[in-house]
């Protein structure tokens, strides 16, 4: 459910209590609406043939179509950036803009720096990620100007607000490491009202009179 271990047990076990189902490896490809019909290819991996040359065994690829009846349906598309900026010079193959992931300088054009959801950074393209990085541009960008060099450094912490009831968030927060990096000493694993607070009424005013302002 999400890459670090920690936070995906909990989640599971989440699903566990309340019931839920999960797939992996199922990819939406069609959407009957009228019929309210939900078509996913679910694609896996078999043992092969023994290959005598390579002394190992083979990978077979297998797929099918499973067809999901559905009342109500939420699709999240593959994230990407935008087309702009993918299909741009400063834009790579895979779409993102690829960059120093510690500076945030751009792989070729030493005048270019990205942040936030264009940037090739390993994992945690969210608000949390930017509000660590902005200030890591900032710095190293006045340091480029005046010759020095880049100090500033990012070491991929983002946060995951994990809604999971009406009143209760769980505080996803980890970095490069996969590993939990809570800023209080709270098991991050546990749902908790304070950070549905968070959630609800503080990061709306932490963007803009923080972020925005260079304070948080």
């Amino acid at each position: 459910m999400v890459a670090v271990p920690e936070y995906h047990e909990a989640i599971v076990n989440q699903f566990k209590t309340r019931g839920f189902k999960w797939n992996y490896k199922h990819n939406l490809t069609e959407i009957d609406t009228e019929a309210k019909m939900a078509t996913f290819n679910h694609h896996w991996t078999e043992k092969g043939e023994w290959d005598e040359d390579l002394e190992e065994y083979g990978v077979v690829l297998k797929s099918e179509d499973v067809k999901v009846p559905y009342d109500f349906i939420h699709v999240t598309p593959p994230m990407k950036a935008p087309d702009i900026v993918a299909f741009s010079k400063v834009g790579s193959s895979k779409g993102w803009v690829p960059v120093k992931k510690e500076t945030l300088q751009h792989a070729r054009y030493k005048n270019v720096w990205a942040l936030g959801d264009v940037a090739a950074v390993p994992m945690g393209k969210t608000g949390g990620s930017a509000r660590k990085q902005y200030k890591v541009v900032v710095s190293n960008m006045i340091a480029a100007m005046e010759g020095k060099k880049l100090e500033a450094q990012y070491y991929g912490y983002t946060v995951c607000p994990l809604i999971t009831s009406i009143g209760t968030v769980m505080l996803a927060e980890f970095n490069w490491t996969k590993k939990p990096t809570p800023m209080v000493p709270l098991d991050p694993t546990q749902e908790r009202w304070i950070w549905w607070l968070l959630k609800v009424y503080l990061l709306k005013p932490m963007t803009q009179y923080g972020m925005l302002s260079g304070r948080a």
